[in-house]
């Protein structure tokens, strides 16, 4: 992780002069476009900040979280979250088996499981997006750091948890059985 961040150190001002910019145009630029759910920039930022964390590093929130967010509504917005996730997971299901000559319900053979992973992980960002904004009027950096908020709070956990199995036995229900994703 540390020579990551070193060569994007080294490689960031480059990059700036490069384009005649500097850190606060493209900060400002990307918020802009970003709080507008720019889908273009909305997906390409959210794709760095995936990025960096799976490099093993915590990418950092934009700000404080939304003041109007009381551990209540954080748990109400998780759901909807995880609810857009499992409506997401069907609507992939559904055209997987299509695309595959499937019947409507039948299992998902692990053939298949690779183009599903793909389909949802395309979608599943932009659409939980979309159910939080529409519901909540919360982007999904401002989730994030309500994330980052609440997440130490034992009930928090609890419910994720629930969440969680929740939506494993959903994904088992529409033929996507346990392991497969």
């Amino acid at each position: 992780m540390a020579e990551f961040e070193k060569e994007l150190e080294q490689l960031t001002p480059k990059v700036y002069a490069e384009l005649d910019l500097d850190k606060e145009d493209v900060e400002q630029a990307t918020n802009y476009y970003y709080e507008r759910d720019e889908e273009t920039v909305t997906r390409a930022v959210n794709k760095l900040k995936n990025l960096y964390k799976q490099i093993g590093g915590t990418p950092p929130s934009s700000g404080p979280p939304p003041p109007d967010v009381d551990l209540p509504k954080f748990v109400e917005i998780c759901r909807e979250y995880f609810a857009a996730m499992t409506s997401t997971m069907q609507s992939v299901l559904d055209e997987v088996r299509e695309s595959a000559g499937l019947p409507p319900h039948a299992d998902i053979p692990a053939s298949e499981v690779p183009a599903v992973q793909k389909m949802f992980g395309s979608r599943v960002e932009a659409d939980g997006a979309a159910a939080l904004k529409g519901k909540f009027g919360v982007t999904l950096d401002a989730f994030q750091t309500l994330m980052d908020k609440y997440q130490r709070i034992p009930q928090v956990g609890q419910v994720l948890g629930q969440l969680q199995m929740q939506q494993q036995a959903q994904f088992e229900q529409m033929g996507l059985k346990e392991g497969m994703m």
